[in-house]
């Protein structure tokens, strides 16, 4: 996305990049995030990471966005985008196909009173939330039980 003309600048004047593969840079986007967040800003996290390409709705959730929730006392407020894996496959942008993106909004989930103790909790319940509600919009095969 950076790397396309125009879009790339406004792209990257909006958007926290996250560099896995860097934990000093991670951090740093940590701390972006948190500085947002201290301004009233809200914003808007992937928990998953990267595209999803499992054939399910929903691949694990990364740890990060949880802890910053409960760290800012910052409730969060699930988004879906229903229809994204259908409309912006990133195999090239010939692969785009056009039409609606629903998107529904979930209950707000309190964060009030949690520690970190709790993330594994907290992460579950939101993954839960939005697997079940994905699943309503789409045909997904069963997960088989491990």
């Amino acid at each position: 996305m950076v790397k396309i003309p125009a879009f790339g600048f406004i792209y990257r004047q909006s958007v926290v990049l996250v560099d896995r593969k860097d934990a000093r840079a991670r951090a740093q986007s940590v701390r972006t995030m948190k500085a947002t967040l201290k301004e009233g800003v809200s914003m808007l996290v992937f928990p998953e990471g990267t595209t999803n390409y499992t054939g399910q709705p929903l691949r694990h959730f990364h740890d990060g966005a949880f802890r910053m929730a409960i760290e800012m006392e910052t409730d969060i407020r699930p988004v879906l985008y229903v229809d994204s894996n259908h409309r912006l496959r990133a195999k090239g942008l010939l692969s785009l196909t056009p039409g609606i993106n629903r998107v529904v909004w979930l209950p707000k989930v309190s964060v009030k009173g949690l520690t970190l103790a709790d993330l594994p909790a907290l992460k579950k319940q939101v993954y839960d939330m939005m697997d079940t509600e994905l699943r309503k919009y789409h045909n997904y095969p069963s997960l088989q039980p491990a």
